[in-house]
Parts: C-alpha cells; sequence; structure tokens
C-alpha cells in the first residue's frame, strides 16, 4: 500500500508540472537555442592598389617628375598650346591635366616614383595628342599609348590600357615630337583597372570608356593657356605656329601658280 501511494504521488506531482522541465500537461520543453551571431563582414582590398601609380592631377602632380627633354611638363587647367590642335582642357570631371609641348624632333619626359607593385597592373592613361607627328609611350615596358594616325576627330582625351610587368621601379612617359613643328602630349588621368577597363582602387575615379571624352572645340573658342593663364611663351609658340602655317600655305600657292604657267606654256 505504500508503494502505491507513492506512486500516486509522483503521478500528481508530474500532472501539476512540478517537475522541472515539464509543462501543466507533462509536455517536456526543449530549451531555447542560442542566439545565432554573424561574422563581421570584411571587405578584400583589389591587388595592386598599394601601387604608387594612380593620379587623376587634380591638386598636383602626384610622384611624376619631370626626368628629361627642354620642355617642362606642367600642370593645366584651361586651353593648352595651338588654337586649334592644342588640349582643349581638362577631360570631364577633371579640374587639371598633365601636359607639355617638345619642339620639332624634341622628346620631353616624366618618371613616377618607386611604384611598389610586386605583381603585374593594368593602368588605363587619358591622354591627348595634337597630330599624327607626336607620340606617347610608357617607356619603362616600351608601350605605346599613342594613337596613330589621328585626325581631326581624334583630338580628344582617349583611353589606353598598358599592361605593367610585376616589380617594375618607375613609370616613364615619353612625349616625342616626330614632326616639323611644335606639338602638345597630355595626360588627364592615370588609374588602375581590371581588364575590362573597371577602377579597381577608387584613386582615380572612374575609368572612362576608351575613345570617348572632351574635344577640341572648333577654331577660335575657347582661351589660350594654361594655369600660367596664358604666358608669353605660349603666345610666342602659337605665333610661331601660325607662321609656319602661313608659309606652308604661301609655298602651296606658289606651286600652283608655276604648275599654272608650265600648264599656258
Amino acid at each position: 500500500m505504500k508503494t502505491l501511494g507513492c506512486l500516486l504521488y509522483l503521478a500528481a506531482l508530474l500532472g501539476t508540472g512540478f517537475c522541472c522541465g515539464t509543462t501543466g500537461t507533462g509536455a517536456v520543453t526543449e530549451p531555447p537555442p542560442p542566439p545565432e551571431t554573424e561574422a563581421p563582414a570584411t571587405e578584400t582590398p583589389a591587388p595592386n592598389c598599394g601601387c604608387q601609380v594612380a593620379c587623376d592631377f587634380s591638386k598636383d602632380s602626384c610622384s611624376y617628375k619631370q626626368s628629361g627633354g627642354e620642355q617642362q611638363w606642367k600642370l593645366s587647367s584651361t586651353r593648352s598650346g595651338n588654337r586649334d590642335t592644342g588640349v582643349a582642357g581638362p577631360d570631364q570631371g577633371s579640374t587639371q591635366f598633365f601636359d607639355t609641348r617638345p619642339g620639332p624632333h624634341k622628346t620631353s619626359s616624366i618618371t613616377s616614383a618607386d611604384l611598389n607593385c610586386p605583381s603585374p597592373v593594368n593602368v588605363l592613361v587619358r591622354f591627348w595628342e595634337d597630330t599624327n607627328q607626336m607620340s606617347l609611350r610608357e617607356g619603362s615596358s616600351d608601350q605605346s599609348v599613342s594613337r596613330f594616325g589621328i585626325d581631326a576627330s581624334d583630338r580628344q582625351w582617349n583611353s589606353k590600357i598598358i599592361k605593367i610587368p610585376g616589380n617594375t621601379k618607375n613609370l616613364n612617359f615619353i612625349c616625342d615630337n616626330q614632326g616639323p613643328n611644335i606639338g602638345n602630349c597630355g595626360i588627364n588621368k592615370i588609374t588602375i583597372v581590371d581588364d575590362a577597363g573597371n577602377d579597381q582602387c577608387g584613386a582615380g575615379g572612374a575609368a572612362a570608356p576608351a575613345g570617348g571624352g572632351t574635344a577640341a572645340p572648333a577654331s577660335g573658342e575657347g582661351t589660350e593657356g594654361g594655369s600660367d593663364g596664358g604666358s608669353a611663351e605660349q603666345d610666342a609658340e602659337t605665333e610661331q605656329d601660325q607662321e609656319q602655317e602661313q608659309r606652308k600655305r604661301r609655298a602651296r600657292l606658289h606651286k600652283r601658280r608655276r604648275q599654272r604657267q608650265r600648264l599656258r606654256n
């Protein structure tokens, strides 16, 4: 009888839920699961973003310094060079560009500081050449940046991606004037990009599409001169260009007259 009484007493206790881990109906309850915690998101930096390559020339020339040639590279914020063929002004979204005007059959070059690029890197260059006798190239890897055989429609900011080998010490941009007249080379932006031309690091701004940019205005439009406000040196160079063009026109007229005289005789 005592055993039966104890069993009934225990059954009564279980029915009222006095036992830990049960409800009033006797059902066993599961302990709540621990709260889920998400791992903090981490951004993986794109390769080569530590390279000292990118520059938009908005404040200064970054690490690029004059390294050769008599004609200096300079920062400009307005038209630079010849009224008809010179750099029309900064590219869209930019405030300044870096340019030079070497004389006939002369070169002028700039070189970067140490790049610190252990692996290969794609570099997009936004550049301007005013005639097909101007040639811009990257001398460290001997790669051409130029648009050869340009005409008036190419006088704008153009794009070229060059592949720089790993552990290249410096970039060396050379403006080579292969013609008889003074000419312009300009660089507006240098950006680290992927194979499709997309900006990888953000320091140089969004990469512009190839071939597009600020075209030269019609003859007589805009303001001559660079950041020096149109120096006497630039005015003299412009006058020299105009004199050379006038001499060419006179020579062509003289040749035509002689041809007519021969036909009459």
